[in-house]
């Protein structure tokens, strides 16, 4: 008697909560799996992969996740970079189920922006005297802003390409950096923080503030 034994087949859709998420924000991806047999589908197992484009056959496996008894499989993932990847969902191939692949899932992964702003406790002072700057760095999403690194800089005048660094300082959990700072010459220098965000996202560099630091005076009293 010749048999003529098949796999099963199937098919595989996939789906993301979100196609344009910013770095480091979540997105739920969910494939369900459908055959024209009467086939298992549950406790199968669904590998998610990308690439970076359709003109790459280089993939990166991003985790796997199980079916349900409906054929559903869900996965949650975060992206770490600014990246335009193509996703998929496949089942591998198990018993007598052939695996399939899901077609593309055009992601586009933005960075968060970020701006920072500066003001100073005094925009005059004399030499000797400490001035307070306080930035604050806000973000365009949801984004970790505590305990990042603001640099607080100078510069002598605006057309002046010559920049001091005063100092860092980290910010608390409202995005706040305070910094102190005595200036040891008179001078009339703009001042200007810059948040240094890590990972690809650019720096975010506050308007500068500017300064009159006068000669200290003194009086003799006889």
């Amino acid at each position: 008697v010749s048999m003529n034994v098949r796999f099963v087949d199937t098919s595989t859709s996939l789906s993301a909560t979100n196609t344009s998420p910013f770095v480091g924000q979540e997105v739920v991806f969910t494939a369900r799996v459908s055959s024209s047999q009467n086939a298992q589908l549950a406790g199968q197992t669904i590998q998610f992969r990308s690439r970076a484009s359709s003109f790459t056959s280089i993939f990166t496996t991003l985790g796997t996740a199980v079916t349900d008894a409906n054929g559903v499989a869900t996965f949650r993932h975060t992206f770490t970079s600014a990246q335009t990847p193509q996703v998929f969902g496949q089942i591998l191939a198990a018993g007598a189920l052939a695996g399939s692949s899901s077609s593309a899932v055009n992601m586009n992964v933005r960075s968060v922006s970020f701006t920072t702003s500066l003001t100073a406790g005094a925009t005059s002072a004399a030499v000797g005297q400490a001035v307070t700057f306080t930035a604050r760095v806000t973000a365009s999403q949801t984004a970790q802003l505590s305990g990042q690194t603001v640099r607080f800089q100078s510069r002598v005048s605006s057309p002046s390409l010559v920049v001091t660094t005063l100092g860092t300082a980290i910010t608390d959990a409202n995005g706040v950096a305070t910094f102190r700072h005595t200036f040891t010459a008179a001078q009339s220098p703009q001042v200007f923080a810059e948040f240094i965000p890590s990972g690809t996202t650019p720096l975010a560099t506050s308007s500068p503030v500017s300064l009159t630091i006068a000669k200290a005076t003194a009086s003799i009293t006889v």
